[in-house]
């Protein structure tokens, strides 16, 4: 690992920990001796407000000197990013859907914003996810972490785990650096949970690490919890693991009713879980 990768990787902790104070001053030290991925995270940094004052001004600053050294997100962000003006015509309104029916990502993220906003239409979160949703299969960032926080964390939509965290996934796939600054939560409980796989821990340690896991969101904590645990116990927190549309914790309910183990034996008990199993298919990548 170079010197570069280092500093980065103890800035990503900062922000993992939530210390962005911490992490904006590193990013400072590492922007001045001309790195562009540092002026890109400080651009985005200033640009939600994470560790700083929130100043669009800034922001775009960082941003533009990221992107004239080259540095590809930076020049994607700044591509992405809309002048703040009044609220849009009914005509603009007709455009930006008509545009985003015919398939364009950007316009279908404008149009589920407008949606989501009660802006020129009326409020309606469930046609916001569908035109997030058609945005996001056609790989637009914005529209995948919009996704992510309706299945997670939107008090009107019912909580879908299993689908928050297989946009999440796809959103990392693209700009993890964008993304550690927006959920580091979600970043750190991973780590717990993939370093509670490690067998040669002791269960207490192993239990410990899944508990911080889940406690930061990920949805597959539970299901892990439970297996280290026996009867009653592994299937309560199974049941926990549904609530947040595990699959994992959804195929061991199966069995567990199945069987008998640590609940009552019922099939139609079963058969309900495999159906909730196969509602949710798509987004589990079998």
């Amino acid at each position: 690992m170079s010197e570069s990768e280092i500093e980065y990787a103890k800035v990503y902790k900062q922000m993992e920990d939530g210390d962005f104070k911490t992490a904006v001053r590193s990013l400072e030290t590492l922007e001045e001796r001309g790195e562009p991925k540092a002026a890109y995270l400080l651009g985005y940094m200033y640009y939600t407000g994470k560790g700083v004052e929130k100043s669009r001004v800034i922001a775009l600053g960082y941003l533009e000197r990221s992107a004239k050294a080259g540095f590809i997100p930076a020049v994607k962000f700044l591509a992405g990013l809309e002048k703040k003006a009044g609220a849009p015509t009914a005509d603009e309104i007709a455009s930006i859907k008509k545009q985003a029916d015919a398939g364009d990502a950007k316009s279908a993220y404008r149009y589920a914003m407008l949606c989501m906003k009660g802006e020129g239409v009326a409020r309606d979160k469930q046609t916001a996810i569908r035109y997030f949703t058609a945005a996001a299969e056609a790989g637009h960032f914005l529209s995948m972490i919009a996704l992510f926080d309706r299945y997670a964390i939107d008090a009107d939509i019912e909580k879908q785990w299993s689908r928050a965290y297989y946009w999440f996934k796809q959103a990392w796939l693209i700009d993890r650096d964008r993304l550690n600054i927006v959920h580091p939560n979600i970043i750190r409980a991973e780590k717990c949970f993939l370093e509670a796989e490690d067998e040669s821990l002791p269960a207490d340690k192993r239990k410990e690490l899944l508990e911080s896991a889940a406690k930061d969101g990920f949805h597959g904590a539970f299901a892990a919890y439970g297996d280290l645990c026996e009867g009653e116990e592994a299937a309560s927190f199974y049941e926990k693991g549904v609530e947040f549309g595990d699959c994992e914790a959804i195929r061991r309910m199966v069995k567990c009713y199945e069987s008998g183990y640590g609940v009552e034996q019922s099939e139609n008990n079963a058969a309900f879980y495999r159906n909730e199993l196969e509602r949710l298919s798509y987004y589990i990548g079998k």
